[in-house]
């Protein structure tokens, strides 16, 4: 019986997590889009990004922190600073 009940709780848990995760999925990949057609177009300056919604049970990244944006920076190879619209 206990196998049963935490079966149904971890699917209801993904369940009720679906419609955050997904969303925070799509906002995601628009954002490394973003970020991608930027530094293909050579941009220069300060992109203004959009802050990324409620991510649900995913780990989220914090556009707008030092700690995030430099790794961010380095890893894509991006010459431009990037700041969360107000």
């Amino acid at each position: 019986m206990i196998p049963f009940c935490t079966a149904a709780l971890l699917f209801a848990s993904a369940y009720s997590q679906y419609k955050y995760t997904s969303t925070y999925a799509k906002a995601y990949d628009q954002l490394l889009d973003q970020l991608l057609t930027a530094k293909k177009n050579n941009f220069k300056g300060t992109l203004l990004v959009s802050p990324l919604p409620n991510p649900g049970m995913l780990t989220t990244i914090f556009i707008g922190k030092k700690y995030v944006n430099e790794p961010l920076k380095e890893i894509l190879d991006l010459d431009f600073e990037i700041e969360l619209k107000k």
